[in-house]
């Protein structure tokens, strides 16, 4: 897991919801350079609107209603980034006919475009394109972090700009604004894992395999067992873990974890990432009394190497209790949704508060590397 945030390595896979957008400069009907990690941009939501070159027609229906519902777009702060593979001056003579308040941007070639996927079929490669029928326009709702927080692909019933208001004000309503005060250095990232790769990591946690103990420094299974196990620390906390060897299920998780946890990292940390520890699914039942006490993640010899923890919550609607804590820092809980990420420096000091309902299940692993010189 390294920082993996090249364009050219993200080009040979379709975007997904979660991953980092795309990286791309381009120049808009006045034939100016524009971006959308422009720095007035940055921060706040975009939607990109590929025009997949299948109907102009009906592109200028998706722009049109983008137009129509610009002033709510913008009372989110939102930026409409259309992407066309018409020439500048066609794209000039476009805006000027539809009277379109927004900036359009000329993909001639179409290597933008084809690089995201918006030119294969990316709602059959990833089923997830919402009332999708082939059609004339993809398009991305980025989150303030220029992740992706939606696919829209084909004609749309509603519209692409309506879909896409829905997603950006669900978006809003999860960032309230609030003073704080004393708070831990932490990362919080949405969208690491689908509820569907969530649910089936917990099915993985049932399976049955071969249960060791551990003292909370090591374990035989970690030498003895070269197949998926379970552990259980029998000197302080509550938890039981399930250690992940499957090749399948490390090539995936090392997929989607590496390219969307990698660069936020690195961007927050002038941290690279290039090794991990053993992923572990780790289910903390309130009946058993689920919890760990205060301590941090690296303060052994066996155990120094260690960086950075990954903490994903996979049911955050089926437990209650069993928030996580750093009391140097204040006093915040945090309570994450299903396949939202918390990230932290494994020198902090952090416990996770008793579950008092229900089963609380993570997945989580500890990441290795160097700063940036």
């Amino acid at each position: 897991m390294g920082r993996n945030d090249t364009t050219a390595t993200r080009a040979a896979v379709l975007p997904e919801i979660g991953d980092r957008g795309p990286d791309f400069a381009l120049s808009d009907e006045t034939g100016a350079s524009a971006t959308p990690l422009a720095d007035h941009i940055a921060g706040h939501p975009v939607v990109l609107v590929f025009d997949t070159g299948r109907s102009q027609s009906a592109v200028k229906r998706e722009l049109s209603c983008f137009a129509a519902l610009q002033a709510e777009f913008a009372a989110l702060g939102a930026t409409i980034f259309p992407v066309s593979n018409l020439s500048a001056a066609a794209l000039q003579s476009l805006r000027m006919a539809e009277r379109l308040p927004f900036a359009l941007h000329s993909d001639a070639h179409g290597d933008v475009a084809k690089g995201n996927g918006a030119r294969g079929d990316i709602a059959r490669a990833h089923g997830i394109a919402e009332h999708a029928r082939g059609g004339a326009v993809v398009s991305f709702v980025m989150d303030p972090n220029y992740r992706i927080q939606a696919i829209i692909a084909g004609e749309a019933l509603p519209s692409h700009a309506e879909i896409a208001l829905r997603h950006l004000k669900e978006e809003a309503a999860r960032r309230p604004v609030v003073a704080l005060a004393i708070h831990p250095p932490v990362l919080v990232l949405p969208r690491m894992l689908s509820p569907a790769e969530c649910r089936n990591l917990i099915e993985i946690w049932h399976r049955p395999v071969r249960y060791w103990h551990t003292d909370g420094h090591s374990s035989p299974g970690f030498d003895l067992d070269r197949d998926d196990f379970k552990v259980r620390n029998d000197f302080y906390g509550n938890v039981v873990q399930f250690v992940v060897r499957d090749p399948a299920t490390n090539a995936m998780l090392d997929g989607r974890l590496g390219r969307r946890t990698g660069g936020e990292i690195w961007r927050a940390f002038q941290f690279n990432v290039t090794g991990r520890e053993p992923y572990r699914i780790a289910c903390y039942d309130a009946a058993e009394g689920g919890s760990l006490p205060a301590h941090r993640d690296n303060p052994t010899e066996a155990t120094q190497h260690r960086r950075f923890t990954i903490s994903i919550n996979l049911n955050a609607e089926e437990f209650e209790g069993g928030e996580l804590r750093f009391p140097e820092h204040g006093n915040q809980l945090y309570r994450t949704e299903t396949g939202m990420a918390v990230v932290w420096s494994c020198a902090l000091l952090h416990e996770v508060m008793p579950v008092t309902a229900g089963r609380r299940f993570i997945l989580g692993t500890h990441l290795s590397g160097k700063a940036v010189a």
